[in-house]
């Protein structure tokens, strides 16, 4: 890569603040992303709350070397700074890490180091950007198989790393583990390797630290004489003296198909959580989310979820409360049935659960053509950020402009609403009986490591909003979830819905298309409503309660004042249906004015009753912006 001089601290390429939406990260060069953190008020004043991303980037030459990008933000999703940096060959992004010091750590796999037999990567930048470390360590690969590389920084600030390197036999590949002092001076460097005499390859993913203790997650694979191959998730407890496994499990999640880890997390309660993969190993057909026990490994709960391949896990913890475990959201991928020529299709996808892993809202971001989301945070206003959410980095695979791939950003509510391309989705689960088996394994020292000598370049690259004005124009508003007015009997709905009706689900109000008096694309969609039964779609210029509700039938009435009817329609077997006139006109609508927009159902005793006894009910609300 081209080598520059010391670099300075960028000025911010945005400054509009958006704290829902979607964007992407366009450079001439092809970008996969990698990871994404949030930052912490840090020991000095250059680190105040933010994110940090990281990714892989090449050129558009299939030739071109990969090297790895890092970009810091502010609060509000504006870059403060980005390096690129690499080595003469390949360079594989893999994790992030805020340092306690304020610096940003990454670790990576590197062809473009001194020594051959030395592939995993460590580069640490301070608060600002600067460059302050660069080292490589032990950690190969075999063909076929992706390498695992992580870092993580525990309470005394020593860094426990893993990698792999090529074990006894002939395609083995024994598991890393790294411990070195803040400065990446190694302390002491073990192989694990099992005892079996045939080809076992244990790849350690994911890495995660709470205090003095950490664990990890991957892949445990064994290769029999017949071409016979196993392939399952393993995860394991580290000490923090020597790396050494305190126990390591395999936990075969299908009896028929491959599975692996792809991230394991602390939870507030001491337990483990992991989200992984299952299925063929180049086309994977299911996710899986898995919470054990951190004190010995026990499986406690696994659930399964077809079509979704996960990547990544976070627990939601209000920081103003004190639960014992918060829902979880999840980011991946959703699969798309095959198009007429049988090519399967996918999405940047997120997922919130309660804590036993049961889906309550699924949706999934800017299908044209295809995404993946791979990691994310979460963060909350009693932090200091200006809402509560969710950041998830993508891939997108968009044919709309210059480079094939490049990053893209999510970012959430705590709903997992980001204002704009998206679709919720009903995502089916069931739960499986998981089978841990202990892992026998002996360990040897070892030793090694060399300082790299790559200089950081600044990128050029243009942060694209893809929502436009969409996100601020239309606004989710009035949820029957217990976050605002609550519901006239106890039946509340899911997060994000209105009050529950008698399918046990709240109906939930979205638009998709342009607010325009012009254009007028707008169309309102009620989802999970009574099936078969009319919904009224109205407007009002009065936000009721400050857009909080009160009490009306069983749900919440939001919109008043000057009302209008837009539109009847009768919703379909699934509790759905959308508008089919135009808004502006139905509603006489003024350029510039926002208004109140909200659907009325009937929830009648002959289809079942209401919750409430009233027969009608509610759905969410919508603040619609119309522009010229």
């Amino acid at each position: 890569m081209i080598l520059s001089a010391l670099l300075c601290v960028a000025a911010p390429l945005s400054f509009a603040p958006q704290h829902v939406g979607q964007d992407y990260v366009l450079r001439q060069h092809q970008d996969f992303s990698s990871d994404v953190i949030t930052l912490k008020e840090g020991a000095d004043a250059n680190t105040p709350l933010g994110f940090a991303t990281l990714a892989m980037t090449l050129g558009m030459d299939a030739d071109t070397d990969s090297d790895l990008l890092v970009m810091r933000l502010d609060q509000d999703y504006n870059v403060i700074w980005k390096r690129q940096i690499g080595g003469p060959q390949n360079e594989y992004s893999r994790n992030l890490v805020q340092t306690q010091d304020g610096g940003i750590l990454v670790s990576a796999f590197s062809h473009s180091t001194p020594v051959i037999s030395q592939r995993a990567v460590l580069v640490k930048f301070d608060a600002l950007g600067n460059l302050m470390w660069e080292r490589c360590y032990p950690g190969e690969d075999i063909p076929g198989v992706e390498a695992g590389v992580a870092v993580t920084e525990l309470d005394n600030g020593n860094l426990l790393m893993v990698s792999n390197v090529r074990g006894e036999m002939d395609g083995s590949l024994d598991a890393v583990v790294i411990l070195t002092d803040p400065n990446g001076i190694p302390i002491s460097i073990w192989r694990h390797g099992t005892f079996e005499n045939l080809p076992v390859r244990l790849i350690y993913k994911s890495l995660d630290s709470r205090g003095q203790e950490a664990v990890a997650c991957g892949v445990f694979q064994k290769v029999y004489p017949d071409g016979t191959v196993t392939t399952n998730t393993v995860a394991a407890k580290l000490s923090d003296l020597c790396g050494c496994g305190l126990w390591v499990n395999e936990y075969p999640v299908s009896n028929t198909l491959p599975d692996w880890g792809n991230a394991i997390k602390w939870a507030e309660d001491g337990s483990l959580l992991l989200a992984g993969i299952k299925g063929p190993f180049l086309q994977p057909t299911d996710g899986y989310s898995m919470r054990l026990d951190s004190l010995s490994g026990v499986h406690l709960v696994t659930m399964t979820y077809s079509g979704l391949l996960l990547s990544d896990v976070v627990e939601f913890i209000d920081p103003n409360t004190d639960p014992t475990q918060g829902q979880l959201c999840f980011a991946g991928w959703k699969l798309r049935e095959p198009d007429p020529f049988g090519i399967i299709g996918f999405d940047s996808a997120l997922m919130l659960t309660d804590p036993h892993g049961i889906p309550m809202i699924s949706r999934w971001y800017d299908p044209e053509p295809y995404g993946l989301a791979v990691s994310l945070v979460p963060f909350h206003q009693a932090q200091g950020y200006p809402i509560s959410g969710y950041f998830a980095l993508s891939t997108s695979f968009s044919i709309d402009y210059v480079a094939p791939a490049h990053q893209h950003w999510i970012h959430t509510d705590d709903h997992i609403k980001a204002g704009c391309l998206e679709e919720q989705y009903e995502q089916p689960w069931w739960e499986v009986n998981v089978d841990p088996r202990g892992i026998d394994l002996w360990t040897a020292a070892m030793d090694g490591m060399v300082d790299l000598h790559w200089d950081p370049t600044d990128p050029d690259l243009e942060v694209v909003d893809i929502c436009e004005e969409d996100d601020e124009l239309l606004v989710s508003i009035c949820f029957g979830d217990d976050t605002g007015t609550l519901c006239p009997c106890g039946n509340t709905g899911g997060p994000g819905e209105g009050c529950a009706n008698s399918t046990g689900l709240g109906a939930v109000l979205a638009g998709t298309g342009t607010p325009s008096v012009a254009a007028d694309t707008l169309v309102l969609s009620i989802t999970q409503g009574k099936p078969g039964q009319p919904v009224l779609f109205f407007q009002g210029l009065n936000f009721i309660n400050g857009g909080l509700g009160n009490i009306f039938g069983d749900g919440l009435r939001c919109c008043g004042g000057s009302v209008r009817r837009l539109q009847v329609r009768f919703m379909n077997a699934a509790g759905a249906a959308d508008t089919t006139a135009m808004l502006s006109v139905e509603g006489a609508v003024a350029a510039g004015s926002t208004y109140c927009n909200q659907a009325w159902y009937r929830d009648p005793s002959a289809a079942g009753g209401s919750p409430c006894s009233t027969f009608f009910n509610t759905s969410s609300a919508l603040s619609v912006t119309w522009t010229p």
